[in-house]
């Protein structure tokens, strides 16, 4: 954008200069930046100031000894010199800036484009880059992401936009919806990408393994016949051994039971692990995710039954955030 400004002083017996200063303003801060123009005469006097693709909004402060005449030339298309109020009426009109639209649109018909493709081989992997390649291509230069980074930042995004897109919508989050998703993105490392599965489980008040196990050999020994003839001694000793089995069995009932206590979350957090346990956490871990990659492998697999099933819970959700395209493109980029 191009502004051309001349400023006409009266002169005077006695040359007093007169003065326009132009600011960068924003209405989110109080305190103003550095000047971007300055201009000092006593006569007629011209300034050239080129400003960066975008919406700019500039003060224009001017003094002079009596009057003077400030004319502003612009080529942009949309071009406004008012004050304050009638501005920032304007300003606020506007939901976004027009380039940040357009690319956002980009990106949403990029990601409709992958996930019609998302069955076709050659053409998933294909479209997938071009959607990651078309987010990416926008961060700043001046930060110096990583792929790692970003992916995981659109990745996010993505999230984001689903959850808020499919909770206004009243459908609600299935577990093969979020599945699906993790299937698109393939991301194995965050845990519940859309909230689907609920953060506090259920507390299932039962025996312990200890006591089921007891409890079963002590039956086990209490139900075993005696096939073998004995006098009335042998029996009052096996009358004996009997009940003190039922003692054992009603003692080790009790104790069982007073594990079921839960025990307070700081004690939990605040355990140490031994060498054996951190062993097990990461073998069950291992196993877990083996099994999670696998299933996503066979999902991603075009043409597959799997495949199939996946593309059309990702294109029913996408049906939702067509419904609210506006919202699920600005919310998305």
């Amino acid at each position: 954008m191009k502004i051309f400004i001349f400023l006409v002083s009266q002169k005077e017996i006695v040359p007093q200069v007169g003065s326009l200063i132009a600011e960068l303003y924003s209405w989110k801060s109080l305190t103003m930046g550095q000047p971007i123009l300055r201009l000092h005469t006593t006569a007629t006097k011209a300034a050239l100031l080129t400003l960066s693709p975008g919406r700019h909004v500039l003060k224009l402060t001017n003094t002079c000894p009596f009057a003077c005449n400030v004319q502003i030339l612009s080529d942009t298309n949309d071009f406004m010199l008012a004050d304050e109020d009638q501005l920032l009426n304007k300003i606020a009109t506007v939901p976004e800036d027009a380039d940040f639209i357009l690319r956002a649109e980009e990106l949403f018909l990029a990601l409709d484009d992958s996930i019609q493709n998302f069955h076709l081989i050659g053409q998933q992997e294909n479209k997938l880059i071009d959607l990651f390649s078309l987010y990416c291509e926008h961060a700043p230069k001046t930060l110096d992401l990583t792929i790692q980074t970003c992916l995981n930042t659109f990745n996010q995004a993505l999230y984001s936009t689903l959850r808020t897109i499919l909770a206004a919508s009243g459908s609600g989050i299935s577990v093969d919806t979020q599945f699906a998703w993790r299937c698109f993105t393939n991301d194995l490392s965050t845990p519940d990408i859309l909230a689907a599965y609920d953060a506090k489980r259920p507390i299932v008040r039962s025996l312990s393994r200890h006591s089921a196990r007891t409890a079963g050999s002590s039956s086990a020994i209490i139900g075993t016949p005696s096939t073998s003839k004995k006098g009335i001694g042998a029996r009052e000793k096996n009358n004996d051994d009997r009940s003190s089995l039922k003692q054992q069995f009603s003692s080790t009932n009790s104790s069982s039971t007073s594990d079921i206590q839960e025990e307070p979350l700081s004690d939990l957090l605040s355990h140490v692990f031994s060498v054996n346990e951190l062993e097990s956490i990461i073998n069950i871990q291992k196993s877990i995710r083996g099994f999670l990659q696998r299933r996503i492998a066979l999902a991603r697999t075009s043409g597959t039954e799997k495949n199939l099933f996946i593309q059309q819970i990702l294109q029913s959700s996408m049906s939702l955030l067509k419904a609210d395209q506006n919202k699920s493109t600005l919310l998305l980029f």
